[in-house]
């Protein structure tokens, strides 16, 4: 099998993000299932978070929803433990159309389960979201999962960010749990800061556009000051025959913002939340936040 590459007429070349396209959404899951489900296990620390919900019809807000895993991950935990979720309602947040797209392609809600909603929305104008009607429907559990507090990397993004959830949250039973990937906390891995080396073929198969194989290629990796800067291309190749052309080329430079434990909480303490919990987990760490009235 030969691969066609170089520049060729034809190739999309694009700057862009990790999800900004039907095929990068579906690249971004298979890449990551795995490790989610093996490394990472988060839902488990999140369905204990949530059965300790006694707030009436409550809402549940999963900001960075992406193609909807925690969300879908409860859902699993409830039918398994038979707890009744059908007075609740699920928001799912994200960015990306395209995620969101995928999320509900590929997700399922029972009738008798909770009300879904898939919202496109930013992490910093959670005001702005309808169903939370500017902050006057509070939300019992906010979710900001797989350490996408540290995209929030520019400057006052953090303080704009919990300072969005202190108009969203519950005040005194509401919660948010937000995580940091350890590998983003240098005093805790004792290493030099990098993305966690995800376990895994080289190309991956679609298994949703026939004749689609994706390569991953990180190119660099470099920490400076409190950030962490990685680049790395992204290739969306087209099988014919025994000839495989390349027909994206999608250059992507990802930007986060390193966190020591002391840090977080001293910012979350600074605007006024309560820090619950600090649970370290093999992959990544969760802060539990509560906003006293």
């Amino acid at each position: 099998m030969t691969i066609e590459d170089g520049g060729l007429p034809g190739v999309a070349e694009k700057h862009t993000d990790l999800f900004d396209s039907p095929y990068l959404s579906e690249h971004y899951d298979l890449l990551l299932d795995d490790y989610f489900k093996t490394k990472v296990r988060d839902v488990p620390v999140y369905w204990d978070l949530f059965k300790q919900i006694e707030s009436p019809n409550p809402v549940l807000l999963d900001i960075g929803t992406g193609t909807g895993r925690i969300l879908t991950g409860l859902m699993s935990e409830a039918a398994s433990e038979k707890v009744d979720v059908s007075d609740w309602t699920f928001i799912g947040l994200d960015i990306s159309q395209h995620m969101l797209d995928r999320a509900k392609q590929m997700t399922s809600f029972p009738p008798s389960g909770p009300q879904v909603h898939w919202i496109r929305g930013s992490a910093l104008e959670l005001d702005r979201v309808p169903l939370l009607d500017g902050g006057k429907t509070k939300a019992a559990l906010i979710l900001f999962s797989a350490g996408a507090f540290s995209h929030l990397y520019e400057a006052e993004q953090p303080e704009q960010f919990l300072t969005q959830i202190a108009k969203v949250i519950e005040p005194n039973r509401g919660r948010a749990c937000i995580s940091i990937g350890n590998s983003f906390m240098p005093d805790k891995s004792g290493k030099d800061a990098a993305l966690p080396q995800i376990d895994g073929p080289t190309q991956i198969v679609s298994k949703e556009f026939p004749d689609i194989i994706y390569e991953n290629r990180i190119l660099s990796n470099e920490t400076q000051g409190s950030t962490l800067t990685e680049n790395r291309v992204i290739l969306v190749m087209k099988k014919t025959g025994g000839q495989v052309n390349v027909i994206e080329r999608n250059h992507i430079s990802t930007v986060l913002r390193l966190w020591t434990k002391e840090e977080f909480t001293q910012l979350a303490s600074r605007l006024g939340f309560q820090v619950l919990s600090c649970l370290e987990g093999n992959e990544e760490t969760y802060f539990t936040l509560q906003l006293p009235q």
